[in-house]
């Protein structure tokens, strides 16, 4: 099994690339964790999101291209 692992910005965009990846190739979400930036609320983007997938190595080398 592989992990793949997606760096996004904000919720919303980590719930379309987890939905792309998951449509584009056999894998799992195994999660959707939330990170802050260091400068907190005064960022551009308040909100950092990694997106985990995991299946087979060729599912995840399918899906994780898929998203970009």
């Amino acid at each position: 099994m592989a992990l793949g692992m997606i760096e996004v910005c904000g919720f919303v965009t980590s719930i379309v690339v987890a939905d792309a990846a998951a449509k584009a190739a056999d894998v799992k979400i195994l999660a959707l964790d939330k990170n802050k930036p260091a400068a907190g609320d005064a960022a551009e983007v308040p909100l950092i999101m990694i997106v985990k997938i995991g299946g087979e190595v060729s599912a995840d080398a399918i899906g994780l291209p898929v998203t970009h």
